[in-house]
């Protein structure tokens, strides 16, 4: 028998606490889960696995909604850890959403989440190159639209200057090379470039 907060509590306790906190991971909030963590090392139980859970939860949670843990960059009582991989997780590529389903998502259908807008803002060459010349014209979703259609709404409605930007500059770049590897497209480009601008 231990006495805990002027409560006696029995040998198990902290083996119990354990499996009953890793079991509520992902359903109590950051905040109980912290102080979940702070009675167990008070028993000098390795919280390392239980410590890496929640860190895999954040991740997933990040993942979903970037603003998830709201203001808790001025939460002291958070473990570093935690604070460190709220603040400063970026989903991976593979976590993302395809470009074309994020871009169908937000500028046609104009229901979306923070993962289509980190899809679309860390798209990359390839991907775009792939979106404009095959994927568009083969997806009954844009059916009725072209993709130099696509790409004005895109750039007339994204709110982010430098994502903005580098989207104009990465087709920009696209666009050229079709015209220097396919001299036949060459004044079709120039003419999709002169509409970027305009």
């Amino acid at each position: 028998m231990k006495i805990f907060g002027g409560l006696r509590v029995g040998k198990n306790f902290p083996k119990i606490f354990h499996k009953a906190t890793k079991a509520v991971v992902g359903l109590e909030n950051i905040h109980n889960l912290n102080f979940a963590l702070k009675i167990l090392e008070i028993f000098n139980e390795d919280v390392t696995s239980l410590e890496q859970n929640i860190c895999e939860w954040i991740k997933e949670q990040k993942n979903k909604e970037r603003q998830s843990f709201y203001n808790i960059q001025d939460d002291d009582e958070i473990r570093p850890v935690f604070k460190e991989l709220i603040l400063n997780h970026q989903p991976s590529k593979e976590e993302l959403p395809k470009l074309i389903d994020a871009i169908f998502q937000v500028y046609i259908n104009e229901v979306w989440n923070d993962r289509d807008e980190l899809a679309i803002e860390y798209a990359s060459k390839g991907q775009w190159e792939k979106l404009l010349f095959e994927e568009i014209n083969n997806d009954a979703r844009f059916t009725s639209l072209n993709s130099s259609y696509v790409v004005k709404k895109i750039l007339d409605n994204q709110e982010d200057q430098e994502t903005s930007q580098r989207i104009r500059q990465l087709i920009t770049e696209i666009y050229k090379e079709k015209a220097e590897k396919e001299p036949f497209y060459t004044e079709y480009m120039n003419y999709l470039i002169s509409r970027l601008d305009n």
